[in-house]
């Protein structure tokens, strides 16, 4: 007798669309990934589903809620298939991250199964733990279906073990698209087999991975508090160019005429390789103090098309939400590739004219670094 395993990769979040390191951090999930999650549980209408299980992590409980209600079957939590930590680097995009570290960088996209970043797990012992938690739930539904929502880093170390690989073998097992499905069948003697890996073929078009920018600091944004007295002459220039866009969102329509005028704003620059190519004025909300204001997002225009304003809302989120706010505010861009952040992201429509996104999961309030 067989018992059948399907491990899915948790649908989109905030990680995934603004290239962010959130390995065990609880990031929001997009309204991509709600979508995704739907549509995993079409997938599995005529499979008798026996169990479902899931990360204790946000976005994998929500990737497995849909299934699970449908199947009429609770979701069992399993911190046995949290995604590795990815120590001191948790939460910072990827972008900045190869700016502060660049040896260790190197060594992270060239071979990262070897990697030395401060308070991350060894690549062997995140496949261990994989093999763990596969083993407890073949022993606990015997002869069953089992669907296990998990993370790309924690499965794919496993599979270099169930492919009986070295743990070098992770290069060659590509990360699968965000709800991704892999089947491992495991028989009563403890032997398994596996049948396919990161099965995406339940996803139209249009909820596939698109804009990925991969590992590269070439094409991943970093980004820093401005200074305005070193940096007056980029400020200005940025801001004349965001007023000749009108792209300015803020409160107070007239601010910021010259550097020396920008607080209560803070100006942060993003650079790809240390060449600026973007800029995000934020405020806080002085009417909502848990609230944080997106005023205005710029970026090169070769840039605009690229997917690059979702890196710039996430330093945005991240940026409100290390000082305590739980939503982000912006008005309706003009610029039709901002708007889709609009979509991207589960924004709501406020009555005086702006969007609002929670920025923090159910349950949490201010900063969980």
């Amino acid at each position: 007798m067989k018992t059948q395993v399907y491990f899915v990769r948790h649908c989109e979040s905030e990680g995934n669309a603004c290239r962010r390191n959130h390995a065990q951090f609880d990031g929001i999930v997009t309204r991509k990934g709600i979508l995704q999650s739907e549509v995993l549980a079409d997938r599995f209408q005529s499979i008798a589903v026996t169990a479902v299980y899931s990360s204790d992590s946000y976005r994998a409980r929500m990737t497995a809620a849909p299934l699970a209600r449908r199947k009429g079957l609770p979701v069992q939590l399993r911190m046995l298939l949290r995604e590795y930590t990815i120590g001191t680097w948790e939460g910072y995009s990827l972008g900045t991250i190869a700016c502060r570290y660049p040896d260790l960088w190197k060594i992270w996209t060239a071979t990262p199964w070897t990697h030395q970043i401060p308070g991350a797990d060894p690549f062997p012992t995140v496949a261990e733990r994989g093999i763990e938690i596969l083993r407890r739930m073949a022993h606990e539904n015997q002869g069953g279906v089992v669907v296990a929502v998990t993370h790309s880093c924690l499965l794919t170390c496993m599979l270099t073990t169930l492919l009986g690989q070295d743990i070098s073998y992770y290069e060659r097992i590509k990360s699968g698209d965000n709800t991704a499905v892999t089947l491992v069948e495991v028989e009563d003697s403890g032997t398994w087999n596996v049948v396919f890996i990161n099965d995406s073929s339940h996803l139209p078009p249009n909820l596939r991975r698109t804009q990925y920018t991969g590992r590269s600091a070439d094409t991943n944004l970093a980004f820093s508090l401005a200074d305005p007295q070193a940096e007056s002459g980029k400020i200005k220039a940025w801001l004349s160019r965001l007023k000749e866009e009108n792209a300015l969102s803020a409160q107070n329509p007239a601010f910021l005429s010259s550097a020396e005028t920008i607080e209560p704003y803070q100006i942060l620059f993003a650079r790809l390789l240390n060449r600026v190519c973007g800029m995000l004025v934020l405020k806080e909300d002085p009417y909502r103090p848990d609230c944080g204001i997106v005023a205005a997002l710029a970026l090169e225009e070769e840039l605009k098309p690229q997917g690059y304003f979702l890196q710039e809302l996430g330093e945005a989120i991240d940026f409100f939400r290390r000082r305590g706010k739980r939503f982000l505010r912006l008005r309706e861009p003009a610029c039709p590739f901002q708007r889709e952040l609009l979509t991207r992201f589960c924004f709501e429509p406020e009555d005086n004219g702006y969007y609002r996104l929670a920025i923090t999961v159910p349950g949490t309030e201010g900063p969980v670094y």
